[in-house]
């Protein structure tokens, strides 16, 4: 399977919230040919690392495509660009950004501008909460741990909570 994290702190343009804003992002998917199979619940999390900035909301999709990893690397790029991510400064705060986390299992790591999977997937709660929730057999294509354990693992200063519109 392929994964991506979704996440969003500041409102695209024509969307009031950042929580519109992932929503209508995750709706554009099948349009760049990637196919969502399952989304995580969405949470709210502090910005890591910890900022003034607004908190996040983020999730995980399940995808399916015939593109390749890169390919979906730049089409995650092209999304993130349809709703005015500004690639400014390292964790700035961003209107969109999109996480190629796994594709596949595979294990990439001798290229600068796609490293699979994600390097930070492990450590972020952001990441490990919406995968548990939609992948609870999950388990990390270089270390082997399931994704139960690496919940067990995550550092505690991380707040997070999921989010409830219901």
């Amino acid at each position: 399977m392929i994964y991506v994290g979704i996440g969003s702190n500041l409102s695209s343009k024509g969307f009031s919230t950042p929580y519109q804003t992932v929503l209508s992002a995750i709706e554009h998917f099948p349009k760049f040919g990637l196919k969502v199979r399952k989304q995580s619940d969405l949470y709210e999390s502090e910005p890591v690392p910890i900022s003034s900035q607004p908190w996040f909301v983020n999730g995980v999709v399940e995808i399916s495509s015939t593109k390749g990893a890169s390919d979906i690397l730049k089409t995650l790029h092209s999304i993130e660009d349809l709703f005015g991510r500004k690639r400014s400064a390292l964790n700035a705060a961003r209107t969109l950004d999109l996480d190629l986390l796994d594709y596949k299992g595979m294990i990439i790591n001798d290229n600068p501008n796609l490293i699979l999977p994600h390097p930070r997937i492990n450590k972020r709660a952001f990441v490990i909460l919406p995968l548990q929730n939609i992948c609870p057999d999950w388990q990390s294509p270089l270390t082997k741990q399931k994704v139960s354990d690496l919940v067990t693992l995550l550092p505690e200063d991380q707040k997070i909570r999921k989010i409830d519109y219901w």
